[in-house]
């Protein structure tokens, strides 16, 4: 995957309805996540939310100890609010770009992160 092919998670009616619509799924998640920050350009239409992954057995404390901390700043996660579109950078893109010296055997230790993040994030974005 490439930076121009995101993974569109939801579409909502407005801007409005998706910004409120994933405050409300992010304060009731039950999963272990964080906020660790929330920018809003109500004028363009724009929010990023950068979410930290806490679950042991899926976030960041599996899969860091594994490729290392080096590149600590690719943290937390985002979902790219953009009009009416939720999206996100694919994971196996963002650990390629971020962490560029893994090797195969290294990325195949933690083969199922991007599609568990992919997961997490589906869960605060899509409608049921």
């Amino acid at each position: 995957p490439y930076f121009d092919d995101p993974i569109v998670l939801e579409e909502y009616e407005s801007f409005e309805e998706g910004l409120s619509f994933i405050r409300k799924k992010i304060t009731e998640s039950k999963q272990a996540i964080q906020v660790v920050f929330e920018i809003v350009n109500e004028s363009d239409e724009t929010a990023v939310f950068g979410i930290g992954l806490l679950e042991k057995e899926m976030g960041e404390g599996k899969f860091l100890p594994i490729i290392g901390e080096r590149h600590i700043a690719a943290m937390p996660y985002e979902i790219i609010l953009q009009g009416n579109e939720v999206s996100m950078l694919h994971g196996k893109y963002r650990f390629a770009l971020y962490w560029p010296e893994l090797t195969m055997g290294t990325f195949m230790k933690i083969m199922s992160t991007p599609g568990d993040v992919d997961d997490v994030m589906g869960s605060l974005t899509e409608k049921e």
